[in-house]
């Protein structure tokens, strides 16, 4: 059986949303901007299979990999799938340099709970427009 990756998601909410409660607050909010990354990225290799996505052999970023992949994708697709396409792949960017900052800073841009919002709804956002190109692909 494979894994709902969008239990990530609902995690992540409910890290920002109860923190106080859950506690420590300052990682449940760091905690919840990782998680909104990975539940959007696994989401997001859903695309894996319609655009041809073979992972790199080598050692290289497996998300920036999959990022240029969409990117490339998007050219040879039709309207909208490219631009939802295009979407996916920068809103992922975001989202992991959300994630980066997560969990390897010290000091944040933003504040915790901040960083926590923005990334679920960056990876809501992913999530939609994953859904958007797979609707087109059926129109």
């Amino acid at each position: 059986m494979s894994y709902d990756w969008q239990e990530y998601l609902t995690l992540a909410e409910t890290l920002e949303a109860r923190a106080a409660e859950l506690g420590p607050e300052v990682a449940c909010y760091r905690s919840a901007a990782s998680r909104a990354y990975y539940a959007a990225y696994h989401r997001a290799l859903d695309l894996a299979g319609p655009t041809n996505y073979v992972p790199p052999a080598k050692r290289v970023s497996v998300h920036a990999a999959f990022r240029n992949h969409l990117n490339e994708a998007s050219k040879s697709r039709p309207e909208p799938q490219a631009s939802q396409l295009l979407r996916v792949s920068n809103k992922l960017k975001r989202l992991w340099d959300f994630r980066k900052s997560a969990d390897y800073d010290d000091e944040l841009d933003n504040t915790p709970q901040d960083l926590a919002s923005f990334s679920l709804r960056t990876a809501k956002d992913v999530m939609m427009f994953v859904k958007g190109f797979f609707d087109a692909q059926e129109a």
